[in-house]
């Protein structure tokens, strides 16, 4: 992240009673520093075939805007039950 010059965070831990918070912590993370989680896979990809699949899985257009429609959907559910 440092060499990006991204400030983040790692995922927390999505489990517990406030599960809501936590996910939606855990995609405001994602989407912060995506671009650093897809460069250090698609580094590792030339070692390790697993991280190549998680680097371009991470790239997919489709997943982030999923990741986008749960967070604001995360805000929503939170303000309704509050």
């Amino acid at each position: 992240m440092a060499a990006l010059n991204v400030k983040g965070l790692l995922p927390p831990k999505v489990t517990g009673a406030r599960w809501l918070s936590h996910i939606y912590d855990a995609l405001t993370s994602l989407m912060r520093t995506h671009e650093a989680f897809a460069a250090h896979l698609l580094t590792l990809s030339h070692t390790n075939p697993k991280a190549g699949g998680f680097g371009k899985l991470i790239l997919d257009k489709n997943l982030m805007t999923f990741a986008i429609f749960m967070q604001v959907h995360c805000v929503f559910i939170w303000n309704m039950f509050q």
